[in-house]
């Protein structure tokens, strides 16, 4: 038993270690269920000997006397209630009386609880933190009955709202696994349920798998500004979501059972800043109503004034024309999945390209008749041989169950750190241009900033690049069914200080060919076997920053 546990903890710290370090990865369903079985097969040991000592416990002095038969009982009153304020330790102070009392005073007028916020400025040295602290420790001695709790909470220009977060829970005295637990039971709520909550700011309603509909009452809520309803299986938005005149953020991720969203619904939320409804798998769009359904939101996305961050999956030939076309969705795009089954060929202008500059997320997938990707230059930029600054803030792509052969058009990407292949039949080369050995010093920032490569189920992926590349900033790389492919992009001083491994099956490994025995050796000491894919890619959107 101690050796299965020993095995499943250092596989769990190698897993948890490779998704801190990569975000865009999350294991696998088979990995996932061999800790759970693990740790089932742990709890039934365990109670078979805790039994086992039960049994001991009982026969102590012929069943008539535990073991621990001497024990100490203290009876008290009440218990003693942690001090509302916690004292900060401060030296005396001279010459801030006078400020101290015209804030203090805010707190003495406030009968009617107006007040929510406080802001003090003022150069570094000044003594904000000073009186901050004197105010802290005075409540100690006057409001102390007014207030249930006074938090001291010290944010840095590097924000870490994950620290924050714990101090509020440990003052609060809330258990570690209260604050973290979330009710994902919900099915659903009483007719009336929001009418009396008008006040309410945020909804986060997410992985309620069982919720199917939402009361018409959720209209009522007409001061919230936060509303998630991702990874639901809602059928229907209620048509009185047009009242949340105030709503900021809107987030429908992996609300495949949604038919529609109604007509005008958009729309009406003038004041809408964020909406993401990201697909995870293929559904069935291909009819008529679908198309114009999915254009129609598409158009009223299009005319929201406050509008700045959209993440979207499109899905119709339609709704791909459609934000070809648009220039106000390409600068407010910050995810992006196609789906067509029925798209070709995806051309895409330079300037398109340079408009989608929040662009982050791109996933292009079940685009099964899809043969190539092409850029489109403008005439200006073919003649002085202008290489576009393209996909700027472009973090991670995903290309799966593609017809194309090429991804030749990565070249403009300079900046993208994450890429992730999978399951291209088509695929014989990533990046097809032969450049010339006067012209690789001109081209070095051809994938300079990429950090992670996956290649998965390739069989006609032949070549990465035809020519060594530095790979300055590559750690990994996973090469998992790609029997094709025998070499790899790399010279003896490729990626010399960033690799950390490459992953590969045995066999696959001992075929690969290399340019010398140096750069060989220079990488055996990286590769691991492996010939299953240990975590997946996924892409939805983390807006919980927007909560704050």
């Amino acid at each position: 038993m101690r050796e299965l546990k020993s095995i499943q903890e250092d596989l769990k710290r190698r897993v948890e270690r490779e998704e801190q370090q990569d975000c865009y990865l999350k294991r696998t369903s088979h990995v996932e269920n061999w800790l759970l079985e693990v740790d089932s097969y742990t709890v039934s040991v365990n109670s078979m000997l805790q039994g086992g000592d039960g049994e001991i416990q009982r026969i102590c002095m012929g069943y008539c006397c535990p073991t621990n038969c001497l024990s100490r009982v203290d009876f008290v009153t009440e218990m003693l209630r942690r001090p509302s304020v916690d004292e900060i330790p401060m030296e005396k102070t001279v010459g801030i009386d006078s400020i101290f009392n015209q804030l203090w005073s805010c707190f003495q007028d406030q009968k009617d609880n107006s007040t929510e916020i406080i802001g003090l400025y003022g150069t570094g040295g000044v003594g904000k933190t000073t009186l901050l602290k004197k105010l802290n420790n005075n409540f100690l001695r006057e409001f102390m009955s007014d207030f249930h709790v006074v938090i001291w909470v010290v944010v840095s220009r590097e924000v870490n709202l994950w620290k924050i977060q714990e101090v509020i829970r440990e003052k609060l005295e809330m258990a570690d696994r209260m604050w973290k637990s979330k009710n994902t039971k919900l099915k659903r709520f009483p007719s009336t349920f929001f009418q009396s909550k008008n006040v309410l700011k945020v909804l986060d309603l997410s992985y309620n798998r069982d919720l199917t509909e939402l009361p018409v009452s959720i209209g009522e809520l007409i001061n919230l500004h936060h509303l998630n309803l991702s990874y639901t299986n809602l059928k229907v938005l209620p048509i009185e979501i047009q009242n949340l005149t105030q709503l900021r953020i809107l987030l429908l991720d992996d609300t495949k059972n949604l038919e529609a969203i109604p007509t005008g619904l958009i729309l009406s939320l003038s004041l809408l800043e964020v909406f993401s409804r990201l697909l995870p798998t293929t559904v069935n769009v291909l009819h008529h109503d679908q198309s114009l359904s999915d254009i129609a939101l598409l158009q009223e996305l299009e005319c929201l004034e406050n509008i700045s961050d959209i993440s979207l999956t499109l899905s119709t030939f339609g709704s791909v024309v459609k934000f070809k076309a648009s220039s106000k969705l390409q600068c407010c795009i910050k995810r992006l999945t196609i789906m067509c089954s029925e798209l070709e060929i995806l051309d895409i202008s330079s300037l398109t390209m340079k408009r989608m500059e929040h662009l982050d997320t791109l996933s292009i997938r079940d685009c099964h008749s899809l043969r190539e990707l092409k850029i489109l230059f403008e005439e200006q930029e073919r003649m002085q041989g202008i290489t576009p600054d393209c996909f700027r803030n472009l973090c991670y792509l995903h290309i799966e169950s593609c017809s194309i052969k090429d991804l030749t058009w990565l070249k403009y990407a300079i900046y993208l750190p994450y890429l992730w292949v999978d399951n291209c039949p088509s695929l014989e080369e990533i990046i097809a241009d032969d450049f010339g050995s006067s012209e690789i010093e001109e081209n070095m920032d051809i994938l300079s900033k990429i950090e992670s490569i996956n290649l998965v189920s390739l069989p006609s992926l032949k070549s990465i690049c035809r020519r060594a590349l530095l790979f300055p900033c590559l750690q990994n790389v996973e090469v998992i069914n790609c029997s094709s492919l025998r070499k790899l992009p790399f010279e003896s001083g490729s990626a010399a200080k960033s690799l950390k491994a490459i992953k590969g099956s045995k066999t696959w490994w001992d075929e690969l060919e290399w340019d010398d025995a140096v750069t060989k050796d220079a990488f055996a000491s990286k590769f691991f076997d492996s010939d299953f894919v240990l975590f997946k890619p996924t892409v939805h959107s983390d807006y919980t920053k927007n909560l704050l």
